[in-house]
Formats: C-alpha cells, structure tokens, sequence
C-alpha cells in the first residue's frame, strides 16, 4: 500500500471495531487512451480483517467492487455513464461485508480464521488499473 490514510466513514466503522478493521487509502496515477496518455491521480480503498489462525492468516479472502463507470462510447467525457450495477452494487457489497463481519468479530463471537480484504477500487473502466495496483502493490 503506497498510504495510509483514513477515510471516513470508513474510520468511524473501523473504530466500532476496537482495531480490528484496518482501513487505509492507496494513492497511485495512472494513463489510458481516455486520460489522453496524461497520468490521472487515482485512489483505492482497502479495509483489512486479519485472520486468527496463525497457519491460515497469509490466506486472504477478496470482496471487491469498483466505484468507476463509463458510457457506451468511452471518449465522450460528458455522456452519462450511471453505474449502479457496474458496480456501485459490488462496492456497496464490499462496504456492508467489511462493516458487519468486522463488527461480528470484534464482538468476540467469532474470529475468521483466514484475512478477509474488502476493496473499493477505481480506473476498472480504463482498463483494471485500480485490480493492477492492488495486486502490484
């Protein structure tokens, strides 16, 4: 992770979990046709749930959704491009598990065994830019 700043809402859910979500923002530009080969500053958003097991806790469970859309003709900068499905649905997933599962744990129910990452990631659109980093970083 290039940062490890908070986010919002993001903070306050992690908090309500005594320390156990882990919530950080990762900064990185990227270049596609659409930026004209400029870089564009991009962000994702990772929350963490370490595992308990200490065999099982390098395994890691991905809930993931990606918070950029585009419109059927990807030059235009000013046609709408609405993304409810694609896929404000599978960041709205990935928040909701992350907010209830670490809530779960830090309840003291439960623990999960393996790490559980929930991401928000951005530049999907312009060719997975936001998966890249994630899995470079």
């Amino acid at each position: 992770m290039r940062t490890g700043q908070d986010c919002g809402a993001a903070r306050r859910d992690a908090k309500e979990t005594g320390g156990k979500l882990q919530v950080m923002v990762d900064k990185f530009e990227a270049t596609a046709e659409r930026t004209s080969g400029k870089p564009v500053p991009l962000e994702n958003v990772y929350a963490i749930l370490p595992g308990t097991d200490e065999k099982l806790k390098n395994t890691v469970f991905l809930v993931s959704g990606h918070f950029d859309s585009r419109p059927s003709d990807v030059m235009d900068p000013n046609a709408d491009a609405p993304g409810a499905d694609d896929d404000a649905s599978g960041v709205a997933v990935s928040v909701e598990s992350a907010r209830l599962l670490s809530k779960l744990a830090a309840s003291g129910k439960t623990g999960f065994r393996a790490t559980i990452l929930f991401a928000a990631v951005s530049g999907e659109e312009q060719g997975l830019r936001g998966a890249r980093t994630l899995w470079s970083g």
